[in-house]
């Protein structure tokens, strides 16, 4: 069913084990609610990072995740794919850079690229805290310089977008960037950037 509506179908999973050792990043997981376990949301997101989830049956209504009923109605799991993977094509865009950075650099170099954004996390976060408290132009936009360019290297465009504009705030002294939420905005940008690498299985 899933290749008539036009997506690659190219493994069926029995179990839960099966998937989670399975070696390819996974973005959309079809889960069978008699295939669950207590605790195999969890699981997922350990083994298979911010892969979305279809849950197949009656039993699983209240799950934030999307759920289908059975017998499955091809119509249903069209919608339902369509929305997730609209959210999908937009994250992978941001990280159109990522392939051109494997080809030039092999996968070596780029997770110890990736491996330097998430020692260099704690520092920045705490220095963003600290120029926010003291309302600091200065710090705060060394802070956003930095997020800049790191979002530049791997293509995450919107994320640049947002830095360069705390940038120029700085820089015009607007002091309403200190209770703004886009200095929040940026640092959640910079989590969610490392997390998407990090889901995607480029780094261990």
């Amino acid at each position: 069913m899933i290749e008539h509506l036009g997506y690659s179908n190219a493994v069926a999973f029995t179990n839960l084990e099966r998937l989670l050792t399975f070696p390819e990043p996974l973005h959309i997981i079809l889960l069978d609610a008699a295939d669950t376990v207590e605790n195999w949301e969890s699981l997922i997101a350990q083994h298979c990072g911010d892969a979305r989830v279809i849950i197949l049956g009656e039993r699983v209504t209240e799950s934030k995740h999307f759920c289908l009923s059975k017998p499955l109605q091809k119509t249903s799991l069209a919608t339902a794919l369509d929305d997730l993977m609209q959210n999908l094509n937009g994250t992978a865009a941001e990280l159109g850079a990522v392939e051109e950075l494997l080809e030039l650099f092999g996968a070596a170099g780029l997770a110890e690229m990736i491996n330097a954004l998430r020692v260099d996390l704690p520092q920045q976060n705490s220095r963003l805290e600290q120029a926010l408290a003291s309302q600091d132009y200065t710090a705060l936009k060394h802070v956003a310089h930095a997020l800049h360019g790191a979002a530049l290297q791997f293509g995450a465009n919107e994320f640049a977008t947002l830095c360069s504009d705390i940038e120029r705030r700085c820089a015009e002294q607007d002091a309403g960037i200190f209770t703004a939420p886009e200095p929040d905005q940026m640092m959640t940008s910079y989590v969610e950037l490392i997390s998407q690498l990090a889901a995607n299985r480029y780094v261990d």
